[in-house]
């Protein structure tokens, strides 16, 4: 459960990374997530895609659209902006020289659907083949 130090609204949200291999259907989501996509489990995950896909964007076109020129490179915007830690920064570094997919999402407590509001109260992370989901770095 994520803790929050400061003030308090009846809103929160938080913010999540996703690494991609290659872009994926929901259906493979599922399955290398382990679950058949007519069980619970699927359904379940079929709801977590739902949310992270529906809410992410671009990470690089987001910083260059919104934010390039208040901060001197994207490592900064990294470090200053979204004050991830080193290890986080060098993922999402490393992912682009690799020539991955690196988005970035933001869940709210009051979203639309539960399952938002859950994965926005909750930490989180996936790492498999290809997938890595980073819900660990941002305290609402």
């Amino acid at each position: 459960m994520k803790i929050r130090s400061d003030f308090v609204t009846n809103s929160s949200s938080t913010s999540y990374i996703i690494v991609l291999d290659k872009q994926f259907s929901k259906e493979e989501f599922i399955r290398k997530l382990g679950a058949n996509k007519d069980s619970f489990a699927g359904k379940i995950i079929s709801q977590i895609y739902d949310v992270l896909m529906k809410n992410a964007e671009d990470f690089k076109r987001d910083y260059e659209k919104y934010y390039s020129k208040e901060f001197d490179s994207f490592e900064v915007y990294l470090e200053n902006k979204q004050n991830y830690q080193q290890a986080t920064i060098d993922r999402v570094i490393n992912a682009y020289k690799d020539g991955k997919t690196v988005l970035i999402g933001k869940l709210d407590s009051a979203g639309e659907v539960p399952m938002e509001s859950y994965l926005c109260l909750e930490d989180f992370e996936i790492n498999v083949d290809g997938i890595y989901i980073d819900g660990l770095e941002d305290g609402w």
